[in-house]
């Protein structure tokens, strides 16, 4: 078990809310992440509330589209951070705590003529890998890791510069004449995903993408272990010596067999072995 996690490019929450219900429902994420919500101040969250779900946003404010918003379950403890909230990025953060540890998620959303925003994520990126170990940021971020160079070979090294891994390898928006990877889940700690894909679900034209992350970590089975005691070899070495010398090893050369020979040299042995160095 872990919490799952999911992000889609909606392009318009409010006239694609019922298809975002639908994705709650048949998936039952504990938190969806939502890029391009194109929401305004004037719209109310109750005129895109689901039930069972609290949200959070992040409206653009210059200019029309954009936008990003999180969906999480009302079970989860969660808690808007704005410590990692920067004015050139359009990103959202929020803590989930769940056995005694702490889960910072983020929902970024790239437009893609924002130049800029290497450098400002750059930033944000330093300010989380020097305080944080558990992470996941989605988000759509238009910069194609399956090119070779580009923005998509420009983003890659600034993940590499802090240890981020982006887990999505398939493409997620794909056309006529394009496939590309530009919806993307970032995180540091891969040993603790342990599940992720891209689902052929598209609200918009950006397919959805999750990943389910381990945050309680089983404590292993108690095991009893045996250690030998050289007490007794160390204060009386000659009694141990008197009983290798003095065994019947001539025994073993009755037999033909190599493995017999081996099996009769080590019962001998582990018979003088154990009367002096017993296990504990």
């Amino acid at each position: 078990q872990g919490v799952s996690i999911g992000h889609s490019n909606v392009q318009g929450l409010r006239k694609n809310l019922h298809e975002v219900k639908i994705l709650l429902q048949h998936t039952n994420l504990d938190i969806l992440t939502i890029s391009e919500t194109h929401l305004t101040q004037d719209i109310h969250d109750n005129e895109v509330n689901i039930n069972g779900y609290r949200i959070l946003r992040r409206d653009r404010s210059h200019k029309v589209g954009g936008g990003v918003a999180i969906y999480f379950n009302i079970s989860l403890d969660c808690v808007h951070i704005s410590k990692y909230d920067n004015d050139g990025i359009e990103a959202l953060w929020i803590e989930s705590k769940a056995h005694s540890q702490r889960l910072l998620v983020g929902c970024v959303y790239r437009p893609p003529d924002n130049t800029s925003f290497f450098d400002e994520f750059n930033q944000v990126l330093s300010e989380i890998w020097m305080s944080r170990r558990n992470v996941v940021i989605a988000g759509d971020f238009n910069s194609d890791q399956l090119a070779p160079n580009g923005n998509g070979a420009k983003f890659k090294r600034i993940l590499q510069s802090y240890n981020f891994c982006n887990i999505i390898k398939a493409p997620t928006r794909t056309s006529a004449h394009s496939n590309t990877l530009i919806d993307l889940i970032l995180t540091i700690n891969t040993s603790k995903v342990s599940k992720s894909d891209v689902i052929d679900y598209c609200i918009a034209d950006h397919k959805f993408i999750y990943v389910i992350y381990k945050l309680k970590i089983r404590n292993p089975k108690p095991f009893v272990k045996y250690v030998q005691n050289f007490k007794n070899v160390l204060e009386n070495p000659k009694d141990f010596k008197h009983d290798l010398e003095s065994a019947p090893w001539w025994v073993c050369s009755t037999f033909e067999d190599l493995d017999d020979i081996t099996w009769a040299w080590n019962c001998m042995y582990n018979v003088i072995a154990n009367s002096h160095i017993p296990l504990r």
